[in-house]
């Protein structure tokens, strides 16, 4: 009986939302739609400009978000990631514990230095723009991960961000192999852009281990395929994991279960911001799949998270909207 449905690994990030425009990211030298790392002075000076503007602030990171959305499914996590013992680490514990997922922090036994921000951007067009300032999550290693806890979880959940930093690759890297040989489910997502940009060799590497289920959406797959399909990416990707899923924005997904593909229809929906969008369809679809659903019916779970998500501001569904997901 294992003790966990879903394991992540992945940084440690207090989201801060604020609403910019195009022309304002332009002004302040951000290239708009990417996440981008920030030094300590650069994220003072952004705070500095939009302090009067904050929306709102959350636990985040890509892996983060996904977990917590699992959790609200009913599902039993567990979230390995760093944090410092600084007033945004204890408030990044608190609101996984808030949340309902486990962590191996106690607030009494933290280290110091400063817990990573992550600045988020909203446009008017619903994207999102990130700058992150890791901080102390700069330096997630191994010895940072219960190995257990990975061991007693039906899945392992690592995010694509971990591939930017040494130790955190090789954390990554150590925790799929402590799945694999444990018969613990590796999933992995892309997370952005940027990550395939930057260091595709490192997550072909990781990918050529083995993975059970792959997330990404379209433009990761189109840039890590080369190809300019997402049937194509679609096919290609399917190499490295023989299930996966492939977020198409308003046009819904495309997932595939080593037989078949499907073509997930959208959900339309009145967006205001996406952060946190692909994180939450992965979250939903994962929670599905726990409840020995489809892929196909995991995939419409997901579209239907993920669209309700993008009606209001941050990364989280409402409990309301959780419930209105069972309902309708």
């Amino acid at each position: 009986m294992h003790q966990y449905d879903l394991c992540g690994v992945g940084n440690a990030l207090v989201d801060i939302e604020v609403k910019t425009t195009e022309d304002e990211l332009s002004d302040l030298g951000i290239q708009k739609g990417i996440m981008t790392l920030i030094d300590s002075p650069r994220m003072i000076e952004l705070l500095g400009h939009f302090g009067n503007r904050i929306h709102r602030r959350s636990a985040g990171g890509s892996a983060a978000n996904t977990v917590i959305t699992t959790a609200h499914f009913g599902c039993r996590t567990f979230y390995n990631c760093r944090v410092a013992n600084d007033d945004t680490g204890h408030f990044f514990v608190s609101d996984l514990i808030d949340n309902g997922v486990g962590s191996p922090h106690s607030k009494d036994h933290l280290p110091s230095g400063y817990t990573g921000i992550c600045l988020v951007m909203i446009t008017p067009d619903a994207d999102r723009t990130m700058s992150t300032y890791l901080g102390i999550t700069a330096d997630l290693s191994v010895a940072d991960i219960n190995m257990d806890s990975i061991t007693r979880s039906r899945y392992l959940y690592i995010e694509g961000y971990l591939m930017a930093q040494d130790g955190s690759f090789e954390a990554a890297m150590a925790a799929a192999y402590r799945a694999r040989t444990h018969y613990t489910k590796v999933a992995f997502t892309f997370s952005d852009l940027s990550m395939v940009q930057h260091f595709s060799n490192r997550i072909e590497l990781f990918l050529s281990q083995g993975i059970d289920l792959l997330f990404c959406n379209i433009n990761e797959a189109l840039l890590f395929t080369h190809t300019t399909t997402a049937t194509h990416a679609a096919k290609l990707l399917a190499n490295y994991s023989k299930k996966g899923a492939i977020t198409l924005g308003a046009e819904g997904a495309l997932v595939w279960d080593g037989h078949e593909h499907f073509m997930i229809a959208p959900i339309p929906a009145n967006a205001v911001d996406t952060n946190g969008a692909g994180d939450c369809f992965a979250g939903a679809f994962l929670a599905a799949l726990l409840a020995e659903n489809s892929m196909e019916a995991a995939g419409h779970w997901g579209c239907k998270a993920a669209s309700e998500l993008v009606t209001h501001y941050g990364p989280r569904l409402t409990q309301r909207q959780v419930l209105d997901l069972y309902l309708h």
